[in-house]
């Protein structure tokens, strides 16, 4: 993308509204929602171009390569990282289902995903139990605690509208390390920064709170 293009929050954020150009300067363009966190990776990225000639040939697939870095880095495992926070570790039942918490089966169109999901657990279950792969892991995580979501025909499916303990932990230890090791951060500024915020809830505080403030 141009260098001096931005992100457009309104439709990063859906409580942020943005003024369409057609048809009129008072009607209100609703965002786009982005797909959820889940680990069933769309088909583009089972085949990245830039690694089109790569061998083997999975090397083009963005879940191999994931896997393959995490083994080689020797990343601990799911179950490792959510005992080490005390966060209770997710069981094979939920980690190798369906993925549907309240109902057995998945919306139809999941079913595939599903059902192989089930049959690689069932090989590999000496080598997955307890084991499971960080990545996997945060990605599977996402679905069992975001909201489920009712498909055309009404079962309920798959959430992902957020991370999970292990992820959330993950992304908010990471923020929080670059800003103690930023010399110029708040965090190690001599006053506390405290800026009056437009929260609708005086109790919470959102990433809307946080751009609004930015941008005021």
């Amino acid at each position: 993308m141009p260098d001096d293009w931005g992100i457009d929050w309104a439709f990063f954020l859906a409580d942020i509204p943005t003024r369409a150009s057609t048809p009129g300067p008072d009607k209100l363009r609703i965002p786009q929602p982005s797909y959820g966190l889940d680990a069933l990776p769309v088909d583009l990225l089972a085949a990245l171009p830039e690694f089109a000639n790569a061998t083997p040939s999975l090397m083009a697939n963005l879940a191999y390569r994931n896997l393959i870095r995490g083994n080689t880095l020797q990343l601990p495992t799911g179950e490792q990282v959510a005992t080490i926070l005390g966060v209770p570790a997710l069981g094979a039942n939920v980690l190798w289902s369906a993925g549907a918490r309240t109902v057995a089966a998945p919306p139809k169109e999941l079913k595939e995903f599903a059902d192989k999901r089930d049959a690689l657990y069932k090989k590999y279950t000496v080598d997955l139990n307890g084991r499971t792969p960080l990545w996997y892991y945060i990605l599977r995580e996402a679905e069992h605690y975001g909201v489920e979501r009712s498909s055309k025909d009404g079962a309920l499916g798959f959430g992902g509208q957020h991370l999970g303990p292990v992820g959330s932990y993950i992304v908010a230890e990471t923020f929080i390390g670059i800003m103690l090791r930023d010399t110029g951060s708040f965090l190690n500024a001599e006053t506390k920064f405290a800026p009056v915020l437009p929260c609708a809830q005086a109790d919470k505080f959102t990433l809307s709170d946080l751009v609004r403030y930015a941008l005021a």
